[in-house]
């Protein structure tokens, strides 16, 4: 909904690049992907275009382009980070898409008095009982305690984040912690974004900002920068309405009425 914003708004106003960005992470982040070889997901659709760029560092430029300062840049680049997955929760979502952790590795790492709500241990050694496993806390070495660990059937998603949250909280960087990690276009989009909505939309609430996508997003920020939607052509990026890669106009498969083409809804506009 666009209804309370106000066009050219943000006109004059500086971009968010130019104060802050996460150039470390956002380096390696994009060094992942480009490492990944056949695991790039641009490469798996074909690598006509010689001039394609990462995904991750297309979406930090184009949002750090559109997104404004609020005078907050502690408040600001948070907020960055959460657009971009660098945000522990965002780390912790990517960490579960990846299955990062084991049972056992998760007992290794962190504390927890009652690991029993989550798990189910077996038997291993004859030196213990299910009586001794009962009074068992986190951190636990399994191998010493003679038993195995699997996560209980009626655990969900929302439960293991908790853990997973803990778990990464153990290691002492970003780069540690993301190496465990799916990379951020890997990651089912809605799911991995669930949670930023309410707090982008609150720190951008003076500017009338009412997003629940990047497609939102990006069609907001537009209007109150540049008084209508933005378009950004001939990027590799993510398409603003199917989530899809673009594989730009000079792909044969993308070159029509000379504009970018979205291999999913053959959208002519630009991609994010």
């Amino acid at each position: 909904m666009t209804q309370s914003l106000t066009p050219l708004a943000l006109q004059n106003a500086p971009a968010l690049i130019e104060s802050v960005f996460p150039a470390q992470k956002v380096s390696f982040e994009a060094q992942r992907e480009r490492k990944a070889g056949a695991g790039q997901t641009l490469t798996a659709l074909g690598s006509y275009w010689k001039g394609r760029k990462p995904l991750i560092l297309v979406r930090a430029i184009v949002l750090g382009s559109l997104l404004p300062p609020t005078g907050d840049a502690e408040g600001d680049l948070e907020i960055f980070e959460k657009l971009m997955a660098f945000d522990d929760e965002g780390l912790a979502r990517r960490a579960l898409a990846a299955n990062a952790f084991s049972a056992k590795e998760i007992a290794a790492r962190i504390e927890l008095q009652d690991p029993w709500e989550y798990f189910k241990a077996k038997i291993c050694s004859s030196g213990v009982t299910s009586g001794d496993i009962r009074w068992m806390t986190f951190p636990l070495d399994c191998d010493a305690e003679g038993i195995t660990l699997r996560w209980k059937r009626e655990v969900t998603d929302d439960d293991k984040l908790i853990l997973y949250r803990q778990a990464l909280a153990t290691f002492a960087t970003y780069e540690a912690k993301s190496a465990l990690c799916k990379r951020p276009e890997e990651v089912d989009q809605d799911w991995l974004y669930a949670p930023v909505w309410l707090a982008i939309n609150r720190h951008y609430a003076a500017l009338g900002i009412d997003a629940h996508s990047f497609p939102e997003l990006v069609e907001q920020l537009g209007i109150l920068r540049y008084g209508h939607r933005p378009l950004v052509p001939r990027t590799l990026g993510w398409c603003r309405l199917s989530g899809s890669p673009d594989r730009g106009r000079d792909s044969p498969a993308g070159a029509h009425h000379g504009g970018s083409r979205c291999l999913r809804c053959s959208d002519h506009a630009a991609h994010l």
